[in-house]
């Protein structure tokens, strides 16, 4: 089932139990290849600063009931403390691609990322969709899949297509909403 990045982040963590974890802070995914695995969901403690990284898997689920969404950890997960706070080369914290620049391989501009679809039903979970919001079209917005990417750095994301083909993609995207 997909979820979308801004669904999850902010999400308490629990046992089955009803233990609590602490809170999705964010999601770190291996940005090196065309499937963009999620590696973990950060998760830290309102007690503490340290962050802790969930490693997801069939024990790990989001769970929605009575309108209050949450994840749960069923059985024993792997949680293992960060070492560091910022993204290396082969994984990249999804909060620090919020509001990225979006730009075609011709390094003009086609929107701003501002949200992520993940998808929860593989295993390991994986980015599914890049939620990008055109420039100067209203209304439209444009999805991209993570092999559409040519290259992820802080605040940017560069697509492997002009902008001219990304902003054609929101046209057909709109047309067909």
């Amino acid at each position: 089932m997909p979820r979308m990045k801004s669904e999850i982040v902010g999400t308490t963590v629990e046992y089955a139990t009803g233990d609590k974890l602490g809170k999705v802070r964010d999601i770190l995914v291996d940005t090196t290849g065309a499937k963009w695995p999620v590696v973990g969901l950060v998760v830290g403690s309102q007690a503490s600063t340290r962050e802790h990284l969930l490693t997801p898997s069939a024990k790990v689920s989001v769970v929605e009931k009575a309108g209050k969404r949450r994840v749960v950890v069923t059985g024993h997960a792997e949680m293992k403390p960060i070492t560091h706070r910022a993204s290396s080369r082969d994984r990249m914290r999804l909060s620090h691609l919020d509001r990225a620049d979006v730009k075609g391989d011709d390094d003009k501009s086609v929107g701003r990322l501002y949200d992520v679809v993940l998808r929860l039903s593989t295993d390991p979970w994986r980015v599914d969709r890049l939620l990008v919001r055109p420039k100067g079209v209203k209304g439209r917005r444009l999805r991209v899949a993570p092999q559409h990417v040519a290259a992820v750095r802080r605040k940017e994301v560069v697509l492997s297509m002009s902008a001219e083909e990304a902003q054609e993609k929101a046209g057909h995207t709109a047309a067909a909403a």
